[in-house]
C-alpha cells in the first residue's frame, strides 16, 4: 500500500523533479566549443516536414509505448526512460543553443516541450496506475475483470496523451519555424 500511497500522493512531484533535475545534468554535462560560429535556422521545405513529422511520430510512439509497458517491469523502466528523456532534453537544449543561442533555443523549445512533457506524463501515470492494478491482480485481491474495468476508467490518460503526442509533433514539425517568427518581435 505504500507503492499506492507514493504514486498517488507525489508522483507529480516525482516526475516534474526527475526530469527537471535530470535536464539540468544534462545542460551542464556539454560545453560549447569556443570559436563556433553561431547560425540562423533556415526553414525546411515541405516534403521535408512531412518526413520529419512522421520521424518525430514514429519516435514518440515508441517511447510511449516503451513508457506503458513499464509495468511489466513495476515501472523502473518507466522512471529510467523520464530520466533518460529529460537527461537528453538537457543535452540536445545545450547543443542546439552552442549553434543559434540560448534565446533562439527557448523559444524553439517552448512551442511544444509544454505538450510533450504532458504527454509524457499522462502515459507514465496510466503506467503506474496499471501496475497497482497488476499488483492487486497477483495479490488475487481482485479478479481481471475488476482490474479491465479500472484500466477502462483511467483511459483518459491515454486519450490525452495520444492527442497530446499528435499535437506536439505537429507543432515541432510544421508550425516551429511560424511560432519562432512571431517570437522574435518579442
Amino acid at each position: 500500500m505504500l507503492y499506492r500511497r507514493i504514486v498517488k500522493q507525489y508522483f507529480f512531484y516525482i516526475f516534474v523533479g526527475t526530469t527537471l533535475c535530470l535536464f539540468i545534468f544534462g545542460l551542464l554535462s556539454y560545453d560549447c566549443v569556443d570559436g563556433i560560429q553561431k547560425n540562423e535556422i533556415t526553414s525546411i521545405s515541405g516534403d521535408q516536414k512531412i518526413s520529419l513529422f512522421i520521424d518525430v511520430i514514429l519516435k514518440n510512439l515508441g517511447f510511449a509505448i516503451l513508457i506503458l509497458l513499464g509495468f511489466i517491469f513495476y515501472n523502473i523502466s518507466t522512471i529510467v526512460l523520464i530520466m533518460y528523456n529529460g537527461f537528453m532534453w538537457g543535452i540536445s537544449f545545450s547543443v542546439t543553443s552552442c549553434y543559434v543561442g540560448y534565446y533562439t533555443t527557448t523559444k524553439l523549445v517552448i512551442t511544444h516541450i509544454v505538450l510533450e512533457l504532458i504527454w509524457i506524463y499522462c502515459f507514465a501515470k496510466y503506467s503506474f496506475l496499471l501496475t497497482e492494478n497488476f499488483v492487486h491482480l497477483l495479490n488475487r485481491n481482485t479478479s481481471v475483470e475488476e482490474v479491465w474495468q479500472k484500466a477502462k476508467t483511467n483511459k483518459y490518460y491515454l486519450k490525452l496523451g495520444f492527442t497530446l503526442l499528435f499535437l506536439a509533433a505537429v507543432i515541432e514539425s510544421f508550425l516551429s519555424d511560424y511560432i519562432l517568427k512571431i517570437l522574435n518581435f518579442f
